[in-house]
């Protein structure tokens, strides 16, 4: 019997945690959305999904308002220095916001406190387990939603990104930029993992998810997401990684890596493995792409002078896509998207 099974065997704490399972799996789904269907469009607007998103949040912030009030665990948990250093965070978005660069920043920074106090509160009342079966499930929904939009209606499930020459590369898109569709899709891989490991789910439901969640972030292109993925695998495993057998799959692997590259040069296939691997990490399939850091060093740079003229608060949240109009829609480097709002 898994964990939500033993939570709703109890009367009292059943109608509690059925509300904050399904809160928990809304939000999962519609946090993220942000249906694109011009790649390079910035709108900002009370249309469909952000009327959804702000009814959202609402009950969201209802439940918070509610564990901060009366479960105990939950204000102990709020005085931690994580959550107080993440609240120090948010209270800096605040007052960057100030600068007027984007309007909605201002209700965007309270939104991600509220949703801090909600993932505390549902954290305490789910427990680890149970919470994760919700994000799992709302990653399910939007991985299955996701695949059929890009397979059934391109014009809206694939994001054309724009490269070089006219071209695009066709990412998978439509609910949400596929960054952070591949984020999420290796977010369910490791809760997948996780739940598998402490036997929450059969081998069967882990394959089925694992394969659509990898689906996901293969479709999406994202190679940043999917470095980290495997270094957050790694971290998963690393119990396995240290035991003896796992030294020697290890040693193993590098052994066989550097025996094949031994054998690309010694036939002086070297150039075919160069070209190989730079179609496989690049987008547009040069070299010159990856020592420019696939473009994005001038975007850096344009973000740290925008930085060094408010160095302290910075402009809000999402305030990329205005200050970077002719350079990218963010800053690709998650500390300078930080140090920016």
């Amino acid at each position: 019997m898994n964990s939500f099974q033993q939570l709703l065997r109890q009367p009292e704490a059943r109608t509690r945690a059925i509300c904050f399972f399904v809160l928990t799996m809304l939000q999962t789904i519609f946090g993220p959305m942000d249906v694109y269907v011009f790649p390079n469009a910035v709108t900002v607007g009370l249309d469909e999904v952000v009327m959804t998103k702000l009814v959202l949040s609402a009950w969201i912030g209802i439940a918070a308002l509610w564990g901060l009030m009366v479960l105990p665990s939950v204000r102990e948990a709020m005085l931690t220095l994580p959550a107080i250093a993440i609240s120090l965070l948010l209270g800096l978005t605040v007052l960057g916001a100030t600068s007027g660069v984007n309007s909605a920043a201002m209700p965007s920074a309270f939104i991600n406190f509220i949703n801090l106090i909600f993932v505390v509160t549902s954290l305490s009342v789910l427990g680890l387990r149970s919470f994760s079966l919700a994000v799992i499930l709302g990653i399910f929904g939007t991985a299955t939603f996701g695949l059929y939009w890009y397979y059934f209606q391109p014009q809206y499930g694939v994001f054309g990104e724009p490269i070089e020459n006219g071209e695009f590369l066709n990412r998978l898109g439509g609910l949400a930029h596929p960054n952070s569709i591949a984020r999420q899709g290796l977010v369910g891989i490791l809760l997948t993992l996780y739940l598998f490991r402490t036997q929450e789910t059969r081998l069967m439901q882990s394959t089925i998810l694992l394969m659509l969640f990898g689906w996901n972030v293969v479709l999406a292109k994202s190679r940043t997401a999917a470095i980290a993925g495997f270094i957050g695998c790694c971290v998963l495993y690393s119990d396995k990684i240290r035991t003896r057998a796992g030294f020697a799959a290890a040693m193993l692997a590098i052994v066989m890596l550097v025996a094949g590259l031994f054998t690309m040069f010694a036939l002086g296939k070297e150039d075919r493995l160069v070209g190989k691997i730079v179609n496989m990490v690049s987008k547009s399939g040069k070299a010159e792409e990856l020592l420019s850091g696939t473009g994005r060093t001038e975007i850096w740079a344009e973000s740290a002078r925008l930085i060094s003229l408010r160095p302290a608060i910075g402009y809000g949240l999402n305030s990329g896509p205005m200050l970077l109009p002719e350079f990218s829609a963010a800053t690709h480097n998650v500390f300078l998207h930080a140090t920016l709002s």
